[in-house]
């Protein structure tokens, strides 16, 4: 529970004086939110249904065009931000008291913070070294001489491969690869095929979170690397070789094929895929679904479509498109004159 008021000064809203002594026991959204709770309208429409709602209080932005209302507002600068910062007031991440479980599975040679929580069912070989304020949930594996950083949270069954390497604050959440081998292979006389060895390995830089079920591939030589505060989806493949940049984002189920590299802030939509040996340049954007096979392009552009087309040249070839029905009408019918 939180008072109004000392909730408005954490999310550096302008409080309403006469409410500040309302107790705030949750969050909620303004359709299904309970008394007491504070909810965030983030449109007209939102702010209409948290009126009606039992909500305690509504968390707007400025410049916000607001009706007279008789229940509190909360005016936030970035009301985005403040509805976060409410989320993490209200649901904070779970803490654990640090240690080793008993029922861990832990080499001699492994060295872990002893800030670090490692839970039941959990695996380290040899070499292998977790930082201070890790958690690593049960199922987690870590292979030899691999390396996690500081504050990193594996959530259960994740496996981190030999030899890759996580920076700080990292989150892997369940079911996830980190350091598959590369999909290699050449094609014999008779038609076989050999696999060619993925020596390399896995860097994850600082602030990177990486949803489930996705898999990062290790390089066949050097390293495939996820530039700091990139954050991936779930059921996304990067393979091998490959470095994205900085801040750059992945939706659910894109694909980056072999030894592509990105620049920073770009943003691939849900199913792209991204053929090897690309080089994409910073804060391009590649639509949902879109397939991208040009090798060099200018930062800042946006991609729609497979194969990939600039956004104005994909909007102009789509309302042809649409129109083919009417188009192709109006031919039969003169033909049939």
């Amino acid at each position: 529970m939180i008072l109004l008021g000392d909730l408005a000064l954490r999310l550096g809203a302008i409080p309403a004086d006469k409410y500040n002594a309302i107790q705030i026991h949750g969050i909620g959204t303004p359709a299904s939110c309970r008394e007491g709770d504070v909810v965030y309208a983030a449109d007209p429409a939102n702010y209409r249904l948290a009126l009606q709602s039992p909500c305690a209080a509504i968390i707007i932005g400025e410049g916000f065009e607001k009706s007279a209302a008789e229940k509190p507002l909360l005016v936030a600068p970035d009301a985005r931000l403040a509805f976060i910062t409410c989320l993490e007031i209200f649901a904070p991440r779970a803490a654990f008291d640090p240690g080793i479980s008993p029922e861990a599975s832990i080499r001699a040679a492994a060295c872990i913070a002893s800030t670090a929580v490692v839970m039941e069912r959990v695996s380290v070989l040899d070499g292998a070294a977790i930082g201070e304020r890790s958690v690593l949930y049960p199922g987690v594996f870590i292979g030899q001489d691999a390396s996690i950083g500081a504050d990193c949270i594996l959530y259960p069954n994740v496996v981190i491969r030999e030899r890759c390497v996580l920076g700080d604050r990292v989150i892997i959440h369940a079911g996830t690869v980190i350091g598959a081998d590369g999909f290699g292979y050449v094609q014999n006389p008779d038609g076989s095929h050999r696999k060619i060895p993925q020596i390399g390995n896995v860097i994850i830089e600082d602030d990177v979170e990486i949803g489930a079920n996705s898999a990062v591939d290790r390089a066949a030589c050097g390293s495939t690397r996820i530039g700091r505060g990139t954050k991936i989806d779930n059921l996304v493949q990067v393979a091998h070789n490959v470095e994205l940049g900085r801040h750059n984002i992945l939706a659910a189920q894109v694909g980056i094929a072999g030894s592509s590299t990105t620049g920073a802030s770009c943003i691939f939509g849900g199913q792209a895929g991204i053929v090897d040996h690309c080089d994409i340049p910073e804060r391009v954007t590649i639509g949902p679904q879109a397939g991208f096979q040009r090798k060099h392009t200018q930062p800042g552009s946006v991609y729609l479509g497979s194969p990939a087309i600039e956004m104005e040249k994909f909007r102009r070839i789509l309302s042809c498109y649409l129109r083919l029905p009417e188009l192709f009408g109006k031919r039969d019918r003169r033909r049939q004159e």
